[in-house]
């Protein structure tokens, strides 16, 4: 089984994301699986302008010459393909969403029906692809990922891939910081995200014990707000010193 992450955080193996990802590829390497992690902020990746000369002037290829030809290439012959990266403003951060819109040159021009009754572009030649989500964000609840979600929800319901799995993490900010306190919390999560990465290997799904104890507060909502507001209100307090 060959994994593909593309990796969407402008922070890349900086961010909390990749802490996130590196322990679920643990997992999954560990269950037998082939790992690959693609940072896009490392790549080149043009805006999609609507031009679609790759549907009618040069078929399934984009007027830019660019890192995405390349991309498309691991993302099709993957088996999984993960799409990891923090919320921004409830949503994808933008190139994560550049890459994603410059999909487009796989698609056929012409619709069809699909069997879900939504109509969308004819996938002549490609096989339904599966996916995992990884997301963190800075606000606790899981409801900060609603939008999030939606965007590859609207991939599934297109037919072009199907979601097999999501790890969202509230408290991102948490799982980097250094306070022994904390570090007890912070290998259980760990130890989870290896869980979940084997799972996916070998079931192509999470159980539903994994995915309840991955979605648990690290720490109660308002001590980590209290512990956030202190962190920026310092930082503030600093700089105007």
């Amino acid at each position: 089984m060959k994994i593909t992450v593309f990796n969407g955080s402008p922070r890349a193996e900086k961010g909390n994301t990749h802490f996130m990802v590196k322990e679920f590829l643990e997992g999954a390497e560990k269950a037998g699986a082939e790992t690959e992690v693609v940072f896009l902020a490392k790549k080149k990746i043009n805006h999609c302008t609507g031009c679609y000369s790759c549907w009618f002037k040069t078929p399934k290829k984009c007027v830019f010459q660019d890192d995405m030809a390349e991309l498309l290439e691991k993302s099709m012959k993957s088996d999984i393909i993960v799409y990891a990266c923090p919320v921004y403003v409830g949503s994808v951060p933008g190139i994560m969403k550049d890459f994603l819109d410059r999909h487009v040159c796989l698609a056929e021009h012409n619709m069809e029906k699909a069997e879900n009754g939504v109509y969308t572009h004819v996938k002549k030649d490609r096989k339904q692809g599966k996916m995992v989500l990884i997301s963190n964000c800075g606000f606790p609840e899981q409801i900060h990922f609603k939008y999030f979600k939606t965007v590859f929800e609207y991939i599934e319901m297109n037919g072009a891939a199907k979601i097999i799995a999501e790890i969202y993490r509230g408290e991102g900010p948490l799982l980097q910081v250094t306070v022994p306190e904390l570090a007890p919390v912070i290998d259980n999560y760990k130890n989870l995200l290896r869980k979940a990465g084997k799972e996916v290997v070998e079931n192509e799904c999470l159980s539903a014990e994994t995915k309840e104890e991955l979605e648990k507060p690290l720490i109660p909502y308002d001590m980590y707000m209290t512990m956030g507001n202190k962190f920026f209100n310092e930082r503030v307090l600093n700089k105007e010193q």
